[in-house]
Order: structure tokens, then sequence, then C-alpha cells
């Protein structure tokens, strides 16, 4: 089940609820407020969620990406292994 909260609001506010609730077929004004209260929520968990990424934004340390002579290096060196030793070492032979 649920808490029961007790609520006082304007007439306006009341009467404003009213309408949109039987707009959006609504059974009352309760169930308008309950999804609107679900809503909120949502939206408030959404700009929570945003401000624990800004607050890692940049936290994280730069990644150094290898240069072009790099990269040629690695693979002369890794690629052209002798792929016997790859086979020796799985038992492929």
């Amino acid at each position: 089940m649920g808490k029961m909260v007790h609520l006082r609001i304007p007439d306006l506010a009341y009467k404003e609820a009213k309408a949109l609730a039987n707009e959006f077929g609504f059974s009352n004004v309760q169930e308008y407020v309950r999804e609107s209260i679900r809503r909120m929520n949502e939206e408030y968990e959404t700009m929570v969620a945003i401000r624990k990424l800004e607050k890692l934004k940049g936290s994280v340390k730069p990644i150094k990406r290898m240069t072009r002579k790099e990269r040629q290096a690695w693979a002369e060196k890794n690629i052209q292994k002798d792929r016997s030793d790859i086979f020796r070492k799985y038992g492929l032979e």
C-alpha cells in the first residue's frame, strides 16, 4: 500500500487540476495528483543523475593515443611474428 498524505491546495490550483484530470481521462483529482508526483519524481531523478555526471566530467585521465609511427612500429613488431610460436603455444603444430 502507500502512505496517506493530506494536502491543502489553493482553490485555483484545484480547479485547474480537476479540469486537467477530466481532460486527460483521470478518474478523479487524486489520480491526477499521483501521476503528477510520479512524473515530477522521474524528472528530478533525471536532474540528480545529470548533476552527478557533470561533477564527474573531466575526472578521468585522458587516453594517450598512439601516433601513426607508433602504430606502424607496433604492427611490424606484432603482426610480422613467426606464427609457429602461436601454434606451439596452443599445441596446434
